[in-house]
């Protein structure tokens, strides 16, 4: 059906299934944006996590594991092209919206991606190479065994409940 708008110039109504295919596509879309800020909250979550634990385990000859390193690498740049792909879909730059439905699922994916291979079972520190351990020459106790002795003793009894030891 047609109608004339007075101009002269006539419009067609929508058919029906056209409108349910854009309102079906447009909930799509709303869907891969959803899980795109879900995967950007993990993947953030997640490297503040690791970021807390390598403060946590470093200690004074310590350092960070290279694989623990280059996944900090690889967690930021793929947030920082996650951010670029948000402003992208702010500011709604892509002529198509199936392109941006693509960059938004292939940012998502890639940032799911990085999240899985951020396991790291053991610890995330390792001892620095660079620094050189010496040991030091020293004297032999004398009479280490009978101190020693002594103060197992009175660990294992109920006398005392302090010991200092100088």
């Amino acid at each position: 059906m047609t109608r004339s708008n007075g101009w002269g110039l006539c419009c067609q109504q929508p058919e029906l299934g056209k409108a349910s295919k854009y309102l079906k596509y447009r909930r799509k879309f709303a869907e891969y944006v959803g899980d795109f800020k879900q995967a950007q909250a993990d993947l953030h979550t997640k490297q503040a996590n690791i970021q807390q634990q390598l403060k946590d385990e470093h200690h004074f000859r310590k350092m960070p594991k290279q694989e623990v390193e280059r996944w900090i690498k690889k967690v930021e740049e793929k947030l920082a092209h996650a951010q670029h792909v948000e402003d992208n879909v702010g500011l709604g730059k892509y002529l198509f919206r199936s392109c941006l439905e693509k960059l938004v699922d292939e940012s998502t994916q890639a940032m799911k991606e990085v999240h899985a291979e951020g396991h790291f079972p053991a610890s995330l520190i390792i001892n620095d190479p660079s620094t050189i351990v010496v040991s030091l020459p020293t004297t032999e106790l004398v009479g280490a065994a009978n101190v020693r002795e002594e103060i197992y003793q009175y660990l294992m009894g109920d006398d005392v409940g302090l010991i200092i030891v100088y």
